[in-house]
């Protein structure tokens, strides 16, 4: 089975999904473990954090944002970039507004919603592979369709 990135738009339930089942999932964080460093250095060790992931057996969860993605393309890494269906802003922002995450944090990713969709819907990188979540849909209804979370 070729090895690949899940990676996700912010409430789409990547820490849930990794917290729920971390035998099969790696929550590889991107943004806030960077701070400081320069961009050779997030990438080498971003790159380096989802490799250790894929080593370990497991599929790493990472950032959909667009600077995560450069990341993945240069890596040449198999990616599924999960996002929500353009419809949804009203779920996702009470998902957003029901997380413990500082409220700049939350400010941002409402008034960006719009924005972020649109600049995922016209990607086109051949490794990254895009997967479009219904209103309600969260990435473990989405995974569940091809592993078998029961058994984990």
């Amino acid at each position: 089975m070729k090895r690949y990135v899940i990676a996700g738009f912010p409430g789409v339930g990547k820490t849930t999904l990794a917290n729920k089942y971390p035998n099969l999932f790696a929550d590889v964080k991107f943004g806030k473990n960077y701070i400081g460093k320069t961009e050779t250095e997030c990438d080498t060790n971003f790159i380096s954090n989802i490799k250790a992931a894929l080593k370990d057996g497991k599929i790493p969860l990472s950032s959909g944002n667009v600077e995560a993605i450069k990341s993945y393309v240069n890596a040449k890494l198999t990616v599924l970039l999960v996002y929500p269906l353009e419809g949804s802003r009203k779920e996702y922002f009470k998902r957003y507004l029901n997380r413990p995450d500082e409220k700049q944090w939350v400010r941002y990713n409402i008034l960006s919603f719009d924005s972020k969709v649109e600049i995922i819907n016209n990607m086109n990188f051949k490794n990254i592979f895009k997967v479009v979540l219904s209103e309600k849909q969260t990435l473990e209804d989405f995974v569940s369709t091809f592993i078998n979370l029961k058994k984990q």
